[in-house]
Order: structure tokens, then sequence, then C-alpha cells
């Protein structure tokens, strides 16, 4: 399955250069040019990552970043706006932002910023199942489904680990 973005932009040619670029990179864009039409996609299918411009038609994106953190709290935004000002881009961040593009952006750019969005969320998954595997109620039971969920973690060394501070919840097989 291609990894989903949500491109919210009232441009038409930064929609269609994005969905390109990121097309090219293997990614399934779901494009949306009103905060209306992004709402209608979100209630169909849940992207990774959303990319939302600040200035819609029908909608302010810094209410619209606070909203969609409170709905999704973990799928990173991106804001992209022709907004440049310092003011404007801690307001921002502060809205809930994961990160924030002025326009016009280099290709690189966006891409670069996407990958570490993605890359922090990951990090934040595996973090969340390591905390799980501390619980006391998940003692000797070792999810790893989930640990196989987080592909960048070598999951063989969590688990090492993971024993090797709890030696007297090893049982050993050599004695029997």
């Amino acid at each position: 399955m291609r990894r989903r973005r949500l491109v919210v932009d009232d441009d038409p040619d930064i929609l269609r250069v994005l969905k390109a670029n990121l097309e090219l990179y293997g990614f399934a864009p779901l494009m949306a040019g009103t905060w209306t039409m992004a709402q209608e996609l979100l209630n169909t299918v849940l992207p990774d990552l959303i990319i939302l411009d600040l200035t819609l038609p029908d909608g302010d994106g810094m209410e619209i970043c606070r909203q969609l953190k409170d709905l999704y709290p973990k799928i990173p935004i991106i804001m992209l706006t022709a907004k440049d000002r310092v003011s404007d881009k801690v307001m921002g961040l502060e809205s809930g932002a994961d990160d924030y593009i002025v326009k016009p952006f280099n290709l690189n750019t966006v891409r670069s910023v996407i990958s570490r969005a993605l890359y922090v969320l990951h990090l934040r998954r595996a973090n969340a199942e390591l905390q799980a595997l501390e619980r006391p109620e998940l003692r000797g039971e070792i999810r790893l489904k989930h640990l196989l969920y987080a592909r960048r973690v070598n999951w063989k060394t969590m688990i090492f680990d993971f024993l090797k501070r709890r030696p007297e919840e090893v049982a050993s097989t050599a004695s029997q």
C-alpha cells in the first residue's frame, strides 16, 4: 500500500505540481482545493501526512490546523503558504504544524520536510511501543506485531535488551 498524503491548497498549479512530484516518489496524494473537499476526503480515508495552505477560500489555515491536531494528533501537518513573516511562522507552528514551508518553494525542500516529518512520526510510534513494553501489565508479553511494524527498529535487539533488563522473568530451557 502506498502512503497517502493529503494536500490542501486552493492554487490548482500548486496541487498539480505537488501531485506529480508526490506520485514520482511513490506516494498516493489526495488533493483538495478547499477545506470542505479536505473534510470529505478525511471522512473516507486517513492520510499519514497533511500539507496545508494557510489561506483557503473556506477556512483559516491556523484554525484548521488546530482542528486537525485535535482530531488527529499523530498526523504530521506541514504548512505551505506565501506568508513569510516570522510571526506567521511562529503562529503556524504554535497552532500545531510540524513544519512550515514558504511559497515559492523548492521541491527538494518539500520532499525533505515530508521525509523528516514521517521519520519523527516513526520514532514516536517506536517510542510508544517501547514504553508499552515497560508497563507492568505487559511484563512477559511481547507484542511482536507492533515491534515489527516499526520497520527501522531492530526488534531482535529491542527484545534482547528488554529481557536482559529482566533476568528474573526469563525462563531457561537448559535445565529441562
